[in-house]
């Protein structure tokens, strides 16, 4: 994870989820945002999905 590190997949699959819409509701969820929409990962996901 770019924000946080090594975490585990399930956390990593929720963060992205979360990611799909903004909310600023805390700085921790913020962070995510940014963090989860410029990761390799939701960006293979959002090409896979075309």
């Amino acid at each position: 994870c770019p924000a946080l590190g090594t975490i585990p997949s399930n956390e990593c699959r929720q963060w992205r989820r979360k990611a799909d819409r903004f909310q600023g509701t805390n700085t921790l969820r913020v962070q995510m945002f940014k963090a989860c929409n410029r990761c390799p990962i939701k960006l293979r996901e959002k090409d896979n999905s075309k």
